[in-house]
Parts: C-alpha cells; structure tokens; sequence
C-alpha cells in the first residue's frame, strides 16, 4: 500500500482526530446511497411494466395477422398449407371480424365482432365453449350493457347498408388482460359470423408463435412464402405508437435519473471541498517535504473513489432489497391493472452500468477540489 492509500484510509477510517468521515462526509454517503438505491428500484420497475405490458398485449390475441389486399381471404386453407412449416409457429385460426352494436334489455354500446372458433381467452364467469347463437363477451363490455351469462343479448349489423338484428345467448365472460378488448369485442363461431356479416370466406388468419419476440423474423418468411400481395402485421406493428411513446418515456425517466446521480456526486464535491480547507496545513507539509502535487491530488481521489464505490454498493444492495419488498408485498387493484403484484424486472447489465457510471460521476466531481489541494502553494498553506 502506498503512502497516497495510506493516508486516504486514515483520513476516513483513522482516529477520531485524524479521520474525515464527519457529518459532511455522513451526508454524502447517504445521499449518493440512496440515489444509487432509487435509481435500481425505478428502473426494475420500468423494465418489470414494460416486459408485462408486452406480455399482456402479445398474449391478449394473435402474435401476427395475415389479411389479403382487400382486408379479406378467400384461399385461407390453401395459406394456411404454406406456412405451417414454419418453426415457432403454434396455432393458426381463420377469423371474421366487424363492427356491430349490441344491445341489451337496457343499454347499447357499440363494438367489434370477432368470429373465432377457439379464441385465446380466459374465462371469468360461465364457459367458455362456444356453440350456435351463443356468444363470449369481454368483461368489461358486459359491465356496461349490464348482462351475465345466460342473458340475451341483440346484436345489429348491417348487410348491403340494410341493418340486421340477431339475437344470441351470453354463455360466458372472458378477458384478454386488456381493457380496450375487453370493453368493445364479442366472440363468437366463425359460420356465425360468416351470417351475421354476410361475408364469403374470412377476414384473415391469425397466428399464434411460441416466442412473441421472434415475430419480426417469423413476418419476413411467411410473406417470403405467400408473397407480398398479403398484408402481414406483427402484434409490434399493431401497438407502434404505443411502444413509440414508451420508448420516449423510458429515454426522458434515464436522463432524469442520471441527473440524480449526478446531483447526489456534487455532494461528495462539497465533503472533499470542506476537507481540502480544513486540512491545508496538512497539504502543506506534505509538500514541503517533496510530495508532488499529482500525490496531493491522487490523496483525495482515492478518498472520492473509496466513498463512492462502498456508497454505490451500498445503494445496489438497498435497491435490490426494497425492488424485492415492493415486488412482494405491494398489491395493486387488479380491476384496474389486470395484475395484482407490481412487476419486477432485475436486469443485471444495467445493475453492472449503474455500479460503473456512479464512480465516474462522483470522481469527475471530484476533480476540482483534488486539483485545488494539489496546486495549493506550500508556503500559503504553511503561514498560520
């Protein structure tokens, strides 16, 4: 250990007389511990809503839709052949979608009608299993029009601008983990459809793939494979503005949550300040003795570095800690968030980027006071 180490630990872990770690030095351990703390606990939660958030949306429905130039498929067995080969893909279902008002004994609302024989749904109340004039509505749309399962509901379209009623049973509610589709969609057989909306063939194809984050690559080969006359989307395609305004989001709470790590390094500023001007007569003889003034500065960049790295430590130990409480004891009202736990989501890279960037802010704060003390004149120094 060299004399520059030796005297930067005895500074703050020495005798009471000789050593630094006093209120000022207190504070700055403190606030850049917490800073640290509070950035690991912001940014699991970020990352633990945004993995949920496109779990929800990915799992909600499709992972990727096939509709041909005229939003309408009438060869859907003969695509349906073309791309079944391909791997990660695990279900593929035609479907018939439009728009409809329903209608109960009290209340209309209007909203979309999804002709699917197996939607990918989940159940909350009554069953799940279709069959003729029965229908699945979202739970959210049965809270408005006021029904249950096993009431009737009427469902009106219209056929060749002429409108249409029909009128079905409600066999169950179900939800997708979202609010818009469980507020506006009806689910029922594909051959129901077909004459509700008077339509030959389907609307389209829907495919379900085993990993949601593949789609982009899984898109390029089926229109490799049935041409681009189709129109592919990918459930990223569909929620881009979404995603959009998160990453935005995500990219304004980064830079705001740098600057609280830099805002808490500008305390260590003010402890190494207060040291270098109670310490100048010690300065002063080390350099009458022959210590340059790159040992003076490397003293109290040592004491900078030990703070903030013992303080950053600190503070990813503290984050982790209550990223844990929060993810297992904080609750939150599942009718309004479709999750009852706040998701958490440690990414050990941005741990590790959190531990390297904290050290480099608190020494370049550091800098200024350590080349004070370095070019202070001996002579001044030594005076009184």
């Amino acid at each position: 250990m060299g004399f520059r180490t030796r005297i930067a630990t005895s500074h703050l872990f020495g005798k009471e007389k000789a050593r630094i770690l006093g209120l000022t030095t207190l504070i700055s351990f403190i606030a850049v511990t917490i800073s640290v703390a509070t950035v690991v606990v912001a940014i699991s939660v970020m990352d633990g809503f945004d993995k949920e958030l496109k779990r929800k949306i990915a799992g909600s429905g499709f992972s990727l839709w096939i509709t041909g130039p005229d939003q309408g498929l009438s060869n859907p067995e003969e695509l349906s052949e073309k791309i079944k080969g391909i791997d990660s893909i695990t279900s593929i279902q035609p479907f018939i979608e439009g728009q409809a008002i329903f209608k109960s004994e009290s209340k209309s609302y209007g909203g979309i009608v999804q002709g699917i024989d197996a939607p990918d749904v989940e159940l909350v109340y009554g069953q799940i299993r279709l069959s003729d004039k029965e229908v699945l509505v979202g739970r959210e749309l049965a809270v408005i029009l006021g029904i249950f399962p096993q009431d009737k509901i009427i469902i009106i379209t219209a056929q060749e601008g002429k409108p249409r009623m029909d009128e079905f049973v409600v066999g169950g509610l179900v939800t997708t983990g979202l609010y818009l589709p469980d507020a506006t969609t009806v689910y029922l057989l594909v051959s129901e459809a077909e004459k509700l909306l008077g339509i030959k063939g389907v609307s389209g194809l829907g495919i379900k793939t085993a990993d949601i984050y593949k789609v982009r690559k899984i898109k390029d080969e089926i229109t490799s494979r049935i041409g681009s006359e189709y129109c592919v989307r990918s459930w990223i395609d569909m929620n881009k503005n979404l995603f959009e305004a998160l990453k935005t989001e995500r990219l304004a709470t980064g830079i705001i949550l740098i600057m609280v790590l830099a805002l808490a390094s500008v305390t260590l500023f003010s402890c190494l300040t207060t040291s270098v001007i109670r310490r100048r007569r010690e300065i002063g003889i080390l350099r009458a003795l022959g210590a340059s003034s790159k040992s003076v500065a490397s003293i109290f960049l040592i004491e900078a570095g030990i703070i903030s790295i013992f303080s950053c430590v600190a503070g990813v130990l503290l984050g982790l800690f209550i990223s844990w409480i929060i993810s297992s004891t904080l609750t939150l009202p599942g009718s309004v968030y479709y999750i009852t736990r706040l998701p958490i989501e440690i990414d050990p890279i941005k741990i590790l980027a959190i531990f390297l960037l904290t050290p480099i802010l608190c020494l370049a704060s550091s800098l200024v006071p350590s080349l004070w003390a370095a070019y202070l004149d001996p002579a001044t120094a030594l005076r009184y």
